[in-house]
């Protein structure tokens, strides 16, 4: 769809890409997809602050991405949101 389209052409145009600690469901997972598609080119941080099954109601769909998120994503790049600043200020 068109937002999601519009979400490839920022991260496209990005140095870094930050996944929050959102919470998701049926109707934001394409940012998910977005996400992936971030990680995919080594731009992509992601914010651990709870376990993503607590904060995941999309179901198994969206596990399935987060976890191939994580997989291409190395352990410095998961950070807490205190992080923010000092992992960016390394690009």
């Amino acid at each position: 769809d068109e937002s999601f389209e519009r979400n490839i052409e920022f991260i496209e145009k990005s140095d870094a890409v930050i996944l929050s600690n959102l919470i998701v469901g049926k109707g934001n997972l394409r940012n998910l997809e977005a996400a992936l598609y971030a990680a995919k080119l080594g731009k992509l941080f992601v914010v651990e602050e709870e376990d993503f099954n607590k904060r995941n109601f999309a179901g198994d769909e969206a596990l399935k991405i987060y976890n191939e998120i994580s997989s291409k994503i190395s352990s410095e790049r998961k950070i807490k949101s205190n992080q923010v600043i000092s992992a960016l200020s390394f690009i």
